[in-house]
């Protein structure tokens, strides 16, 4: 069975598109279709999602300044920080709650996979391995004064 879609923008137009909190003028080179109806613009080697593409600098600028921003994705790589130390994940699920600060969760809980195993309500996912580094020493902290060595 056949599907028919029809895009917001055409190959060759210019777009603003976010991206890394960003918005960036792109030229649309070629079009991606996923098999889940998404929409994406390769331009300069790189995706840049149509949900994301406005056609011009304002409209992207007021959708972000009005948006939510979920930190990342599902199979985007993030940091996770605990008592074991500090790893690369994979995120697999996430939930993310906000209050007043569109930019920055309050909560989150995170099902992640490190290669090996991974952890199935981690709430210590972060998206910089500084910020992963901080939430492990923060716990291993509290942990020495809840149960205090010798």
């Amino acid at each position: 069975m056949s599907y028919y879609i029809k895009t917001k923008f055409q190959i060759g137009q210019d777009i603003y598109s976010i991206k890394n909190d960003e918005v960036r003028k792109v030229k649309v080179e070629s079009v991606q279709i996923t098999t889940d109806k998404k929409v994406a613009y390769l331009a300069n080697n790189e995706l840049f999602y149509e949900s994301q593409s406005f056609s011009c600098e304002e409209e992207a600028k007021d959708f972000m300044s009005k948006a939510y921003r979920v930190p990342f994705l599902t199979g985007n790589s993030a940091w996770e920080g605990n008592l074991q130390g500090v790893k690369r994940v994979s995120i697999r699920f996430g939930n993310f709650w906000f209050k007043e600060d569109l930019k920055k969760p309050y909560n989150l809980q995170m099902s992640t996979h490190d290669g090996n195993n991974g952890c199935l309500n981690s709430t210590t996912t972060c998206e910089t391995q500084l910020e992963a580094t901080e939430k492990s020493l923060e716990m291993i902290k509290n942990y020495d004064s809840t149960y205090p060595q010798g």
